[in-house]
């Protein structure tokens, strides 16, 4: 709670009991999320069914990941090695193709006029103008963008996805129900 908001009328005893249920949350569906990927993985391994190669990859790289992390440590080099060749050539064709996807964008806004428009192709220009020229030029005004605008907005991206984990879990733990969990 005191990592998403600063309430200073809040005790540090209601916070460590937030702190602690967070991490009991995450263990929990950390391990729910594991179980299904496995699951579903190797389902779809065993029948052999379309993109079963795939499954097969995601596995074994999620395994030497894992063995990766706890053996060495996030410092180790192994893991250092599948973060500076897999990880981050991973992020920067993500973000070409959020760049990609943000000038298409603009280019279907031009058919709505008006207001619509504007907004949409501002912000694809301030997205592209942000990661591309300024992060290396003006570091300043790259802290003040992710600390007053992307930080909120990752901050409630993850509250949001935290909060449908935990209603997930307990349709799962209630209704009985796993339709979609496939």
């Amino acid at each position: 709670m005191d990592y998403f908001v600063t309430l200073p009328y809040l005790s540090k005893h209601l916070i460590l009991k937030f702190q602690i249920w967070a991490v009991v949350i995450a263990a929990f569906t950390l391990v729910m999320g594991v179980t299904n990927l496995f699951s579903i993985s190797v389902k779809k391994i065993l029948a052999q069914d379309k993109g079963w190669h795939g499954k097969v990859a995601l596995i074994l790289s999620f395994i030497v990941t894992m063995v990766a992390g706890l053996w060495g440590g996030s410092n180790g080099a192994v893991f250092s090695y599948i973060f500076s060749n897999i990880y981050i050539p991973i992020t920067s064709t993500v973000l070409a193709l959020l760049l990609f996807f943000t000038v298409h964008a603009v280019i279907k806004s031009y058919s709505l006029h008006g207001f619509k428009a504007i907004v949409i192709s501002l912000s694809a220009a301030a997205t592209i103008v942000v990661n591309l020229f300024l992060v290396g030029y003006y570091p300043t005004i790259k802290e003040i963008i992710d600390r007053f605008f992307l930080l909120p907005a990752v901050r409630g991206f993850v509250i949001g996805v935290s909060l449908s984990a935990v209603v997930i879990c307990i349709r799962t733990i209630i209704d009985g129900r796993e339709e979609f969990l496939n």
